[in-house]
């Protein structure tokens, strides 16, 4: 990366850089002037930009100025956010859209600038013009029917656009890749196949997206899916594919049953891609054991929390946060292990989705307890359902929610390390596995106590998770920090669990 950069890149830098510039200044004219609103002169920015970022990556040699003129954009951008210079480049309400596109842009070329450009440039194309498209074509039927997959509000016309214009320039750049791409032109068939899975995957990025993420998510979930697709074209698309088809088909059954909500479908296939089609059957089996297992536990309770409903901020049917809080970090250590060997990364990813069931089931099996929880920062009584709240019936089910997991990778754990790279017994990893879990319940619990949002209900009095508890008012703040919801706990939580499973590989070695 430390070369000589050639004197054309400069000329290209400084054109790049006087025509972003004045695409600034002549989009806020324009608003000003014609009185455009600025969600469209902020969607003319990004796709005009779109046209600089392709010359770039075909034009430029050295990644140096790339990385140089991104970081200098995300800084400018970000005081100019702050500081309102430029009105017509941002949404109305808060949005960090245009922080991250170039910092998205900076990632990839980062990584990818010498031996991924293909995949560099798959990503910023999608979002660049798929992403832009779907925003415009929400708002010309904005008279459709709008619904809320996560937190912002989507149109199936703009999802639509997103998915088909994604397979469209997927599908040209993989058919005809630029002269100097590293990887040739795919057969059609697989171009289609390939290009199918590239627009499923953007379209749930972009669909899942919150103040303006997708302009990180898309580019580099598109870029990853990409590489990984076409470093072994063959292998690779059919067991990606079979993740889309049957993933999609299992999201849309369990909406059926009353698992998921929507959009906590649309996140479960999201996180099945990389689960199902990087990691295969050995990382599938322990999530799905999760899923199932968690579901059914939380379908027999359904009559037993009625009770409680009130005094939980979600229920039993997950929702988009919910399975992104509990799936998240399983699905990027599946994600890691296709750049790093697999080694010790199953023993923490077996760790990561046994604290997520613990969890579940430390909540479901806690509601059998004949004794009331006790908060676990005082150990004074509290009642059923409050965040924090801990019993002996409780921590027995974390035990074996965690152990449950333990148990459903132990085939795939064998004493010779071929899959952790370990050289111990599978008694050992599963006990490693089963205490990672259980402790990392017991942080979820000692952040529910702490940190997590709790509210007062003007009506009744009592101290929930809920922001609304009575009639609609809004309850007032009495522990924790407002953006601290239960999802955001469930996901520390998960965090936490790899750190335990890191102290017991250091013991191991």
């Amino acid at each position: 990366m430390l070369t000589r950069i050639p004197t054309s890149d400069w000329f290209v830098l400084a054109w790049v850089v006087a025509g972003l510039g004045g695409l600034m200044v002549a989009a806020e004219l324009i608003r000003k002037f014609f009185h455009w609103p600025p969600q469209l002169t902020r969607k003319l920015v990004h796709v005009l930009t779109g046209f600089f970022v392709f010359a770039v990556i075909a034009k430029m040699q050295s990644p140096l100025p790339v990385l140089a003129i991104n970081a200098g954009f995300v800084l400018f951008i970000a005081l100019a956010l702050r500081l309102d210079w430029f009105p017509a480049m941002h949404r109305t309400g808060p949005s960090l859209g245009t922080v991250f596109y170039p910092l998205s842009f900076f990632l990839l070329a980062l990584w990818g600038w010498h031996h991924h450009r293909l995949e560099v440039l798959i990503g910023m194309m999608l979002l660049a013009f798929s992403d832009a498209l779907a925003a415009l074509v929400g708002g010309l039927f904005s008279q459709a029917p709008r619904w809320r997959p996560w937190r912002e509000e989507k149109t199936l016309p703009g999802m639509a656009a997103m998915f088909f214009s994604s397979w469209f320039i997927a599908l040209v750049f993989l058919l005809w890749p630029p002269v100097g791409a590293d990887h040739p032109a795919l057969p059609l068939p697989a171009a289609l196949a390939a290009g199918f899975c590239l627009a499923v995957f953007a379209t749930l990025g972009e669909a899942l997206s919150v103040r303006g993420s997708d302009n990180l998510s898309v580019p580099l979930l598109s870029a990853f899916l990409a590489f990984y697709l076409l470093h072994d074209p063959g292998g690779h698309l059919q067991q990606v594919l079979w993740a889309v088809l049957l993933g999609g088909a299992v999201a849309a059954l369990s909406v059926r049953a009353g698992f998921l909500q929507p959009g906590g479908a649309m996140a479960a296939l999201l996180l099945a891609i990389p689960l199902f089609g990087i990691g295969g059957l050995a990382w599938a089996v322990p999530i799905l054991s999760f899923f199932v297992l968690s579901s059914l536990l939380s379908r027999f309770n359904a009559r037993r929390k009625e009770s409680l409903v009130r005094e939980f901020e979600k229920g039993h049917r997950r929702d988009a946060g919910q399975v992104l809080a509990n799936g998240a970090m399983a699905a990027l250590l599946v994600m890691a292990s296709a750049f790093l060997s697999e080694g010790p990364l199953y023993l923490i990813y077996l760790a990561v989705v046994a604290a997520a069931t613990a969890d579940t089931w430390a909540t479901e099996i806690g509601l059998h307890a004949r004794k009331p929880p006790r908060l676990i920062t005082r150990f004074q009584p509290v009642g059923p359902g409050r965040s924090g709240g801990v019993s002996l019936t409780g921590l027995a089910g974390a035990a074996l929610g965690a152990l449950a997991i333990g148990l459903s990778g132990l085939p795939f754990l064998p004493g010779d390390g071929r899959l952790t790279g370990l050289k111990v017994s599978p008694a050992a990893l599963l006990a490693a596995v089963t205490t990672s879990g259980l402790l990392a319940s017991l942080v979820d619990s000692l952040l529910g106590a702490t940190l997590q949002s709790q509210y007062r209900c003007p009506a009744c009095g009592k101290i929930t998770e809920k922001h609304e508890h009575c009639a609609g008012q809004a309850g007032q703040l009495v522990q924790g920090k407002r953006w601290i919801n239960n999802d955001v706990v469930n996901f520390l939580a998960t965090v936490s669990a790899l750190f335990f499973a890191l102290g017991f590989l250091s013991l191991f070695r």
